[in-house]
């Protein structure tokens, strides 16, 4: 790796208000929180 590029990088839309970073999730995550809307809690049987 080049010294003078940082160690991690960043790539998202974004404006000079806001910055949008999406993130991944494993489909047990992530296709529930995407149907209901919020994440599934401690106990629900995913994660």
């Amino acid at each position: 790796m080049n010294e003078s590029e940082p160690k991690y990088r960043v790539r998202a839309p974004h404006t000079d208000d806001t910055v949008t970073v999406y993130q991944a999730y494993a489909p047990g995550i992530g296709g529930p929180a995407a149907r209901d809307g919020r994440f599934p809690g401690p106990g629900s049987g995913t994660g």
